[in-house]
């Protein structure tokens, strides 16, 4: 794994291990690494989605700096509630489906295995495609969270898609 996202520490026979979470079902699963042979680095981003309210917020050292309306999970593929990282970020053609950007997540579908052909990954990303409006903060999505493309573009933009990896995620 070339990083994960440290969930909790502790110190064991004079050393210390971290508990990194897993990019794998079930969510929030971790394995425990030994920190001498890893280089913990922190991020000042975090990316916070309240799913009842159809909204998300874009935080910088614990301040928030935008809010967006997003389309969550609809209720037979709800977008799964937990604390996740981006996994990376890839632009996309904003006129497909997914829109401008992913950023893919350590969260996988609690009920799709698949989704496309590839494995259930929830992620966030634009929404593009013929006649798609701009999110309006319902659940529609089959379980990420989708923003507009202009959203989507912004957030990239401002903190930087090298930066993106790592970066928090909690959904709500």
């Amino acid at each position: 794994m070339r990083w994960g996202m440290v969930v909790a520490a502790t110190t064991a026979r004079g050393g210390c291990r971290l508990a990194v979470q897993l990019p794998q079902r079930p969510n929030g699963r971790v394995a425990w690494i030994d920190a001498r042979f890893v280089r913990v680095a922190w991020s000042p981003w975090r990316i916070e989605v309240m799913r009842e309210t159809g909204r998300a917020r874009l935080l910088h050292d614990g301040h928030p700096v935008r809010t967006f309306s997003v389309d969550v999970g609809k209720p037979e593929t709800p977008t799964p509630a937990g604390l996740f990282a981006v996994l990376y970020a890839v632009p996309n053609d904003p006129d497909t489906f997914f829109g401008a950007w992913i950023l893919g997540l350590s969260a996988e579908s609690n009920v799709l295995e698949t989704f496309n052909g590839a494995p259930g990954r929830i992620g966030l990303h634009g929404s593009g495609g013929p006649g798609r409006v701009d999110p309006l903060g319902v659940p529609i999505s089959h379980g990420c969270v989708r923003f507009s493309n202009q959203a989507i573009r912004w957030i990239v933009a401002r903190v930087g898609a090298p930066n993106l990896p790592g970066v928090a995620v909690e959904i709500r």
